[in-house]
């Protein structure tokens, strides 16, 4: 899935991306993704009364990627239940809940070079049991941690190198949240 690029003449970045919108109908999400190993580049989605981005896919089948993409003003979280999904030069904002989120163990995540930002929970979560990797990503001005991974005591691992987290505000305003007595 390609948006705009120089071959024609376009520059992706921005407000220039082609737009995947979901007018705010009610119960809908922008994209349910339910194949794996898609490529998705230089795309915004928006505007879903629900997720942004769904994964609706078997464990076996999933695997997908986002490029300078951005995903802004859904009215839940930004991307939900993505397993094995990277995030390249990716802006992840203004989502009503979190702007990543994954509501089961297992699944790994990596963030490279993406600035996630006001969205009103938790900048990316991952649930226990489950391990996160984040390289040179900002994550400020969330309504909750910047970075988030965890409950209880099961493993959990957050891999960050040249990341940042601050101004994450509301109950919990830590940058890094690492929940659980087998976290590391």
């Amino acid at each position: 899935w390609i948006g705009y690029n120089a071959a024609r003449n376009d520059n992706p970045t921005g407000a220039n991306r082609p737009i995947f919108d979901a007018n705010s109908v009610a119960a809908s999400d922008v994209a349910k993704v339910d194949t794996g190993f898609n490529l998705f580049y230089n795309i915004i989605f928006q505007n879903a009364a629900d997720d942004g981005i769904s994964d609706e896919s078997s464990f076996a089948s999933d695997g997908s990627a986002f490029y300078n993409c951005r995903i802004t003003s859904n009215g839940s979280d930004g991307v939900v239940d993505a397993e094995y999904y990277n995030f390249v030069n990716c802006e992840i904002d203004n989502n009503s809940s979190r702007a990543y989120a994954n509501n089961s163990s297992g699944r790994i995540p990596v963030f490279i070079n993406c600035y996630i930002h006001n969205n009103t929970g938790v900048g990316i979560q991952c649930a226990s049991a489950s391990e996160l990797i984040i390289i040179n990503t900002v994550s400020e001005s969330n309504g909750n941690h910047g970075f988030a991974v965890g409950g209880g005591a099961n493993n959990h691992h957050i891999k960050a190198i040249g990341c940042i987290a601050y101004n994450n505000t509301g109950a919990s305003t830590n940058g890094f949240d690492l929940t659980g007595t087998a976290g590391q």
